[in-house]
């Protein structure tokens, strides 16, 4: 009994292997869009939608959304933009301006020109008009 009893103090003293510290996730967990969904944020860029409405859409943060997609964006939109310069020329090719005009003013900040000529002299008249004061 005397040599059991060795035997187990010795596997208690015994050096162990070191073990790893266990690394616990701090703070909220790392968000990574799926193929899918950044397909989905270029197809709103492409919409000409803002941050805001994106980050809606997709349930992040406008912050986030501009911290890590703001290139992308940016440039979808331009591509965006150039798509709708091109539809607007071809539907004005075909005969339909009322929607392509409006999108154009809205969207491209095209606008009318307005062109005010005057053939003429302007004639100002002055008039005086005097008031008694016990008329008053």
């Amino acid at each position: 009994m005397a040599k059991a009893k060795a035997a187990a103090r010795k596997r208690k003293t015994a050096k162990r292997a070191p073990v790893a510290p266990v690394k616990r996730a701090v703070g909220r967990p790392r968000i990574v869009f799926t193929a899918d969904q950044e397909r989905q944020v270029n197809q709103l860029a492409a919409q000409n939608n803002t941050f805001e409405e994106i980050a809606a859409v997709m349930g992040v943060s406008p912050d986030w959304l501009a911290e890590n997609y703001s290139e992308r964006i940016k440039t979808t939109r331009l591509t965006g933009r150039s798509s709708l310069r091109r539809w607007q020329w071809q539907a004005a090719e075909a005969g339909v301006p009322a929607l392509l005009i409006w999108l154009g003013k809205n969207e491209l900040g095209q606008t009318d020109k307005t062109v005010t000529d005057h053939a003429g002299d302007i004639v100002i008249r002055v008039v005086r008009e005097a008031v008694r004061p016990d008329a008053l």
